[in-house]
């Protein structure tokens, strides 16, 4: 589709990115680059193993690892907020791989959990907060 269909014409491509919230991230863009925050909105969503943390749930510093592990420049001096644009303006924006999610902080892995209203024990370690976010993501109650 996106090589020879409707999505080959960059406009097509840019009026889908924009449906699925890339409206301020497809300006000047390469058909290249368009096709790669596609793909990338698609691997990060349709497999089981991605969770979306969404916005204001994770601590400033895990947001400059996650950023860090995606090759952008990112640094404690800036506001959450410009983090926060930075993470949403990637190919997998706020949603997160597995190995993404081993970067983070238990401040942060707690604040997931509470936000999307998963129950834990605050005696869990890290892999078993990691695998009850993953787990329930597969498993929606």
């Amino acid at each position: 589709e996106m090589n020879s269909g409707i999505l080959e014409d960059n406009d097509s491509l840019v009026k889908l990115l924009n449906c699925i919230g890339y409206e301020n991230f497809t300006a000047g863009k390469s058909h290249a680059e368009l096709v790669s925050m596609l793909t990338g909105y698609q691997n990060n969503r349709c497999n089981g193993d991605s969770i979306d943390i969404g916005k204001g749930k994770v601590v400033k510093t895990d947001i400059v690892k996650i950023l860090h592990s995606r090759g952008v420049t990112a640094n404690n001096s800036e506001t959450k907020d410009e983090l926060e644009a930075k993470l949403s303006a990637t190919d997998a924006g706020t949603v997160l791989s597995r190995s993404e999610a081993e970067l983070l902080s238990d401040n942060s892995l707690t604040r997931i959990l509470h936000g999307n209203n998963i129950n834990f024990n605050t005696d869990e370690n890290r892999s078993e907060l990691i695998n009850k976010l993953f787990e329930t993501r597969r498993n929606p109650e």
